[in-house]
């Protein structure tokens, strides 16, 4: 098995993959081994191409969660409607939240590079959703493509009684903050930060804010370049 591994960080290093990479990479998608599966899928990451492409098709579907999650992932660097459509599936039909969760965000990473209009099918697909790490990961697309109310929605979770989601959502802040929404968001994770106790989600909080001054003047200097 070690050999396999070997081979697959051989192929990692390079910049560019050739043919024979990618029939190597196909080959070990169909590997009996979950983890040499999983390994093809986050390989796959940056290099996705048409034939990256089809072996990700293959794996999306695969009878193994972790494989199916780093599948959705690496597909989020796609230009394809076809890859938008099987995203949408798995956002709908997948069995596990977390497959679910991933495949969201790799259709809005998508849909706003190549200008797609999917906010009805999030609306939609929203309301029938339960799981709330995936409900947020939902707010997150939603804002992403223009609905702009929904920042509200993901602030408000800030004060989720669970922990792992309050640490998601503050992650999830720091991925869309911008020059419009700074002071919103700051003021929010400053206002959490004074009732927060438990310390994986102080230190996110902590580590954000103190990059402050930094995200300021990166928006003085954005401003004076409009």
């Amino acid at each position: 098995m070690e050999k396999y591994f070997n081979k697959l960080d051989e192929i990692e290093e390079k910049e560019e993959f050739n043919e024979y990479d990618f029939e190597v990479l196909k080959y070990f998608s169909r590997n009996s081994n979950s983890d040499v599966r999983c390994r093809v899928a986050e390989i796959l990451f940056s290099k996705v191409n048409k034939e990256g492409e089809e072996i990700l098709i293959n794996l999306i579907d695969d009878k193994n969660e972790l494989v199916r999650i780093n599948a959705c992932d690496s597909l989020c660097s796609s230009n394809s409607q076809k890859i938008l459509q099987l995203l949408k599936s798995k956002v709908l039909e997948d069995k596990s939240y977390l497959v679910r969760g991933y495949a969201l965000v790799s259709i809005s990473e998508i849909a706003v590079r190549i200008n797609h209009d999917i906010r009805e099918f999030l609306i939609c697909a929203l309301e029938k959703e339960e799981v709330k790490w995936v409900k947020i990961n939902f707010y997150k697309a939603l804002y992403m493509v223009g609905e702009t109310t929904y920042l509200k929605l993901l602030i408000e979770e800030l004060n989720n009684e669970y922990h792992g989601i309050r640490c998601a959502v503050v992650n999830i802040l720091t991925e869309i903050i911008s020059r419009e929404n700074l002071e919103v968001i700051m003021k929010a994770l400053k206002k959490r930060l004074k009732v927060e106790e438990v310390m994986s989600v102080k230190t996110e909080i902590e580590d954000f804010i103190a990059l402050e001054p930094v995200v300021l003047e990166h928006k003085r200097t954005s401003m004076k370049t409009l």
